[in-house]
């Protein structure tokens, strides 16, 4: 493992791995009671300007399912993608046996053994928020190398750019260091072209979050 990926892989251990049980019972259960509003106030309206091919659809850090109940009803195919084991066995046991759905465990900053060009769609909400900027940099150019030409991305993620270098944890709504610029940069970067991004409340704070849209270029 040379250095860049050593020191990704602790922030994983110290921040990604969070996100399965060892956040609690009641944060997962307040993130499905509001899956719902989010569905139909933010997630819906982006998704009727994006006009995604559902073919094949990602849901990345998809956490215990609460964005996937709703994707399966649009996807004909649904992969879903997360760190922790835990959530993945945590959805196994909730959406099989379902021929429609497969699972993946990733790295934390990188999707070694999926193939290129799979996704039509890659999708991620309430997760990226939390993400560290080093591990987006790595994720980026492998969101861009396992959607399809053509495909898109809907990538929720954080706004927060008032406290360089502190802990996600001290922040508003544990938002980690992002921007929406930067965010942009990074996808551009990667061969994905950006085509919208929305500043988005939660919590009462305005504009701490940002949903981006891309698409995958030939």
């Amino acid at each position: 493992m040379d250095g860049n990926s050593s020191r990704q892989a602790k922030i994983v251990e110290s921040e990604s791995l969070l996100w399965g049980n060892a956040v609690g019972d009641a944060y997962h259960q307040a993130a499905q009671r509001d899956m719902d509003q989010h569905w139909t106030s933010i997630i819906e309206p982006e998704l009727q300007t994006l006009q995604p091919d559902f073919t094949h659809t990602a849901d990345f850090a998809c956490g215990r399912g609460r964005n996937t109940q709703k994707l399966r009803a649009h996807s004909s195919r649904l992969t879903l993608i997360d760190v922790n084991a835990e959530n993945i066995a945590y959805c196994k046991d909730r959406f099989s046996p379902d021929p429609q759905v497969d699972y993946f465990i990733c790295t934390g900053f990188g999707l070694t053994g999926l193939p290129d060009n799979t996704f039509s769609f890659y999708y991620s909400f309430d997760s990226m928020v939390h993400f560290d900027v080093e591990l987006i940099a790595a994720y980026m150019p492998e969101f861009a190398r396992v959607i399809r030409p053509g495909g898109t991305a809907f990538l929720h993620h954080s706004n927060y750019s008032d406290a360089p270098g502190r802990d996600f944890r001290s922040n508003p709504h544990w938002r980690n260091f992002m921007s929406a610029g930067l965010f942009a940069h990074l996808a551009e970067r990667s061969g994905l072209r950006v085509l919208s991004q929305q500043p988005l409340a939660w919590g009462g704070m305005a504009a701490i979050d940002c949903i981006t849209t891309c698409r995958r270029e030939a």
